[in-house]
């Protein structure tokens, strides 16, 4: 009897072990007109017995506002570790701004690798302040001799709501590049004007790198609780999100 009794609860517990455990955690609910919201911090833990996981942040009841983790997850006693990874790309046009008494925008255009720019027209498009309510104004140019291009201040309208410019060039048969030149720190929201000498240089073959990430997790009074988030350091800028969690989660029965 005392047999069976002990096979019984081994195959109950290899059972549970088949199944995905939820761990959960939504935080404290921001209650607006429009609807209530959470935080933008991991909102879901998923375990698939695939040693796969997923994490969920579910800011809102729009499934715009969320977004999803994957990777690998490993348990050791009381203590998870979840791997994922993500990759991340060189900036494929890089520009640089100065200031000087002209009224009139000088952009300088070029390669990084210094190869001769065949096509010499561009799209230009002014994005306005965003209080202003003025539609974009897109116009398309001609680049000098030297790949240089000078657009007075009185040919662009609305000068003094000008946010930024956006520039859209076909580098190639197969490659475009856009960028938004400005310094403001956001495309559409005006704070200065914008520097008026500037050199674009477009990256003809931007690098590429994996970024390795590892966050930890502790099992503590039946909850789980984050307690630190590692990734891997490149030469490369990272612009990949970094992960924020809740304080502790609970297991779903």
């Amino acid at each position: 009897m005392r047999l069976l009794i002990v096979s019984l609860l081994f195959a109950l517990n290899a059972l549970a072990q088949d199944k995905a455990l939820f761990y959960t955690n939504h935080g404290e609910a921001i209650k607006l007109e429009v609807g209530t919201f959470y935080s933008n911090k991991i909102h879901d833990i998923k375990l698939s017995p695939d040693a796969t996981f997923e994490f969920w942040s579910r800011p809102g009841t729009s499934c715009f506002l969320w977004r999803e983790f994957k990777g690998t997850w490993k348990k050791d006693k009381d203590t998870f570790y979840f791997s994922d990874e993500y990759e991340i790309s060189q900036d494929d046009v890089t520009a640089t701004y100065a200031q000087n008494k002209r009224r009139s925008f000088r952009l300088d255009f070029r390669t990084d690798e210094g190869h001769r720019l065949h096509n010499k027209q561009i799209r230009i498009t002014y994005i306005y302040d965003y209080d202003a309510k003025l539609k974009d104004v897109p116009g398309d140019f001609t680049f000098s001799a030297g790949n240089t291009l000078e657009i007075p201040f009185r040919n662009i309208p609305n000068y003094d709501k000008l946010a930024s410019i956006q520039i859209d060039y076909q580098l190639n048969d197969s490659t475009k590049r856009r960028e938004y030149l400005t310094t403001n720190n956001a495309v559409n929201i005006r704070k200065r004007d914008i520097p008026n000498n500037i050199n674009v240089v477009f990256i003809e073959r931007p690098k590429t790198e994996m970024v390795y990430r590892i966050t930890k997790g502790v099992i503590r009074d039946g909850k789980l609780f984050i307690v630190s988030t590692k990734k891997t350091v490149g030469k490369l800028k990272d612009y990949g999100e970094d992960l924020q969690f809740e304080d502790g989660y609970v297991l779903e029965r």
